[in-house]
């Protein structure tokens, strides 16, 4: 069960790292990368210094050589991966993290920790879909910024073996809280003596975009990642960091423009099915894998030869979707027993009417009331 909720908070540190790359195309249109990625480390550390200045115990570990050394390789890292980013595309970018889960785990297995035959097969499974993602660039990035992008890789590789050897945390929030505020005071100088003070008269827009960055993919991810990272052994977390590229592609899809390509939607379900295998390890038989695939090749060929039926932005939603749905399911099983056996289907539809209330106001106001006794019949059918 402690694996689960593991896997459950590694796949949302994917995903919120995902959200960086739209996000820092988009502020990346009013100012330049050094700047942007101190105003998200500047807005994280602000939302981190509650759980990081609160304790004594937790304020030791701003003097752990560990977690000093964890939170400049952080910094940096970001850092060299959003130069990269000015030049290439989102989802090219996106897509150079499908490295990393093959180097977290030939590092691990270099040090001496055991990958399991499923860790390794998830691990080729997912690198070889993020690998397939992009296709084929087409010009997408030059030569300098695929070298930022690999170089930023080999950073957050010294960054996680680092934490590895952190000392206890006080509390959840403790080492992320305090990495992610010793990242800002090492990006801080760098970032002046690039290109001086930040700009701060930024469109509501762009810093909305900058809090995002922020609280959702740098102290949120962050905390996830060191949660779920501590829970399971090195390879097996480092699928989850591909969820990052298949975010990263979609949105690149849905808000940049880019090409969706066969490519796309097999390399996104290969990924899908990495983390499947590696979160369900090798008690699954043989006969339920080869389930598993022929659903993910029939998937992928639907996806990527849709031959009129739909739009790059509605495969690209539907892929994304899958990994919310499966949120909810790892989510639903550590559950508690349901008194009768309609409680916890009511409770869960109930809390997502009031979920989904706020988020179509804001993107549509109200909604039209005067439908057709038909159309009311199928709102009916589909609500019950």
């Amino acid at each position: 069960m402690e694996k689960r909720v593991a896997f459950l908070a590694l796949a949302l540190a994917g995903a919120c790292w995902g959200l960086g790359f739209p996000l820092g195309k988009f502020i990346l249109t009013e100012t330049d990368a050094a700047h942007m990625v101190l105003l998200r480390f500047a807005t994280a550390a602000i939302a981190a210094a509650p759980f990081a200045l609160a304790r004594a115990e937790t304020r030791a570990l701003f003097r752990s050589p560990v977690i000093l050394a964890a939170g400049a390789f952080y910094g940096i890292a970001f850092m060299v991966q959003f130069e990269g980013l000015a030049h290439v595309s989102v989802t090219l970018a996106a897509l150079l993290v499908g490295a990393m889960p093959a180097l977290i785990a030939i590092s691990a297995r270099l040090l001496g920790e055991k990958v399991s035959r499923a860790s390794w097969l998830g691990v080729a499974a997912a690198t070889l879909g993020a690998a397939l993602i992009a296709g084929k660039p087409d010009g997408a990035g030059s030569p300098l910024g695929v070298a930022l992008s690999l170089g930023s890789l080999l950073i957050f590789l010294a960054w996680l073996l680092v934490l590895r050897r952190a000392p206890p945390s006080p509390t959840p929030m403790a080492i992320p809280a305090v990495t992610v505020i010793v990242a800002t005071f090492t990006v801080l100088p760098i970032a002046l003596l690039m290109h001086g003070p930040p700009k701060l008269d930024l469109s509501p827009l762009v810093w909305t975009a900058v809090v995002g960055q922020g609280v959702l993919a740098t102290l949120l991810a962050t905390a996830a990642w060191s949660f779920g990272a501590a829970r399971v052994d090195a390879a097996s977390a480092g699928v989850f960091i591909n969820i990052e590229p298949l975010m990263g592609a979609s949105l690149g899809v849905m808000l940049f423009g880019d090409h969706l390509t066969f490519a796309l939607g097999a390399g996104g379900l290969m990924i899908i099915a990495g983390s499947f295998i590696v979160v369900l390890g090798e008690k699954v038989s043989r006969a339920s894998w080869l389930g598993v695939a022929a659903a993910t090749l029939g998937a992928a060929l639907i996806a990527g030869k849709p031959d009129g039926a739909g739009s790059p932005l509605g495969v690209a939603l539907s892929l994304s979707s899958l990994f919310i749905f499966l949120a909810w399911l790892i989510v639903l099983r550590r559950g508690p027993p349901s008194p009768p056996p309609m409680a916890i289907p009511a409770v869960t539809v109930i809390i997502a009417t009031f979920t989904v209330l706020p988020i179509a106001f804001l993107m549509h106001g109200p909604p039209r009331l005067d439908l057709s006794p038909l159309v009311w019949t199928a709102v009916v059918g589909q609500g019950v």
